[in-house]
């Protein structure tokens, strides 16, 4: 995967591969959970990302009924099966660092 730089995460390649803004009640709903110590909804590690279940390139918003609490591992699963998902429903087909192009 990528590496993050001001924000941004970034391909091997250095090209940016995905910006989006991270609202401020998303980043007070992800720091309530830390402290209160929740536990990833799969694996019951201690969750340290918040999973957008509809994702906001979909139409899904930062509200707490669209969020699930995933440790690190977990999220990196859901977000590569949900890309994959998205990616065949528009017949699309990532080539090197997220060059996508159409089946």
């Amino acid at each position: 995967m990528g590496r993050r730089h001001s924000g941004l995460l970034l391909c091997k390649t250095g090209e940016k591969a995905m910006k989006r803004a991270i609202s401020a009640e998303l980043k007070k709903t992800r720091r309530e959970m830390m402290e209160r110590r929740t536990k990833c909804h799969e694996c019951n590690d201690y969750a340290t990302e918040l999973h957008h279940i509809i994702a906001v390139e979909d139409g899904g918003t930062d509200d707490i009924k669209n969020l699930m609490p995933l440790c690190n591992e977990c999220h990196k699963e859901y977000t590569s099966e949900q890309t994959i998902e998205r990616n065949k429903m528009y017949g699309l087909r990532v080539a090197g660092c997220g060059t996508l192009f159409r089946l």
